[in-house]
């Protein structure tokens, strides 16, 4: 199972693929789990409000601000 999302990156929006996700029917809300991208290599920086998404290479791959006790993508 995948989905499509958009990450911005400064000005910039970037399509990108989520695999290997878990439907849950009932939930209001989706869930994300780092350790799974974690588990693919992906790097995660969390300062004050903002978090950075960071890929393999250690570059930026995406950025979310810290919103409603919830880093949104």
């Amino acid at each position: 199972m995948y989905i499509d999302i958009s990450m911005r990156i400064e000005k910039n929006v970037l399509p990108k693929v989520l695999t290997n996700i878990s439907h849950v029917p009932d939930i209001v809300k989706n869930v994300f789990f780092v350790s799974k991208i974690i588990s693919h290599g992906h790097i995660f920086e969390f300062k004050k409000k903002i978090c950075i998404i960071r890929n393999m290479h250690k570059e930026v791959v995406g950025q979310r601000m810290w919103e409603n006790r919830f880093y949104k993508l």
